[in-house]
């Protein structure tokens, strides 16, 4: 189930039943799903490939005129439950669908911000 989705059901209780596996009529059940993703919308779709290249490379630059810091393990996992919290987060995919950047990796980079502003650069470098 997309985020967008879960938020169209939590939206409404009663579509929310309509639509789950506890409704035991499945045609409507099915009827009623296809009609929740009608309501959500279409998927955030990422960034083109080309913007994600030029992000990509331009973290990587800062990155390594930096000097290549690693962000401490504390903040890592700060940044990692700010992304995963965040309704730009594709869980499924584990990506950002605001830059396109993977949340397992971008965490790592000292130098690296949030598109959105969420966190910023560590002022801490470890190697």
């Amino acid at each position: 189930m997309t985020d967008d989705v879960a938020s169209a059901l939590a939206r409404n209780a009663r579509l929310a039943w309509l639509a789950s596996d506890a409704n035991p009529d499945v045609a409507q059940r099915d009827a009623y799903r296809v009609l929740v993703r009608r309501i959500a919308g279409p998927a955030a779709a990422y960034p083109s490939i080309a913007t994600q290249a030029r992000g990509l490379a331009g973290s990587l630059a800062s990155w390594f005129r930096a000097g290549c810091p690693i962000t401490p393990s504390a903040e890592r996992a700060r940044r990692r439950a700010i992304c995963t919290g965040c309704p730009e987060f594709d869980a499924q995919a584990r990506r950002c669908r605001v830059c396109g950047c993977f949340g397992a990796a971008k965490p790592w980079l000292g130098t690296a911000t949030c598109p959105r502003g969420r966190w910023d650069p560590t002022s801490e470098e470890t190697s």
